[in-house]
């Protein structure tokens, strides 16, 4: 904001060093200021009522660059009635939380979904994670990993889990063939064009 811009103009670089630091510091400004992002969750009915759930949101909503929360509701299988969440929280911290009961169950493709066609159009990344994780630890870090390279997904996996999925990941490049697998569920920053695309893929 206006306190980091005045930083910047008054700051004089005394080393490489320094100047290096000073570049990259407004480079990360430029991007916090590029890239807004939603939190999206997807709860089942089996989740409605879990104290993680307000914890989890919470926690993102004291965040800078989460600017409002998606809560995507659907039953736990086709056919079975959804039950409300009545006291859902119509904003926490400043922010919106804008709340989608649904009838029919999209399962994995839900996450997708919400980030793709109910974030506000002011957002253009999303974030993801379910909400029995603590994810509060490491948001900030991952988060500035995403503004590094915000054309990549960025997830928080364990070094195990990250193992298990590069072995469900293929590259070929002479065909030009990339496909892999990522376990977003511990938290994960992506692209909401990214999500559109994909949901395209799988229509």
């Amino acid at each position: 904001g206006k306190a980091m811009t005045a930083i910047l103009q008054n700051h004089k670089g005394v080393s490489q060093a320094a100047e290096l630091a000073k570049r990259e510091v407004q480079l990360q400004h430029r991007l916090s200021e590029a890239y807004q992002a939603s939190a999206v969750f997807v709860l089942t009915n089996r989740r409605s009522s879990n104290s993680n759930t307000h914890l989890a949101m919470r926690d993102v909503s004291k965040l800078d660059f989460i600017h409002e929360i998606v809560v995507w509701h659907e039953s736990g299988a086709p056919n079975q009635p959804l039950e409300l969440w009545h006291d859902c929280p119509s904003e926490l911290h400043g922010k919106p939380v804008v709340y989608l009961p649904q009838t029919s169950p999209m399962q994995e493709l839900a996450k997708y979904k919400a980030c793709a066609k109910e974030t506000r159009r002011g957002t253009s990344v999303c974030y993801f994670q379910v909400p029995q994780r603590d994810a509060s630890g490491y948001l900030h870090s991952l988060w500035a990993s995403f503004l590094r390279s915000p054309d990549a997904l960025h997830t928080a996996v364990s070094a195990s889990t990250y193992y298990l999925d590069q072995e469900l990941t293929f590259r070929e490049d002479a065909f030009h063939i990339h496909a892999g697998f990522s376990f977003l569920n511990a938290g994960a920053f992506f692209l909401r064009q990214h999500a559109a695309e994909f949901l395209a893929r799988a229509a």
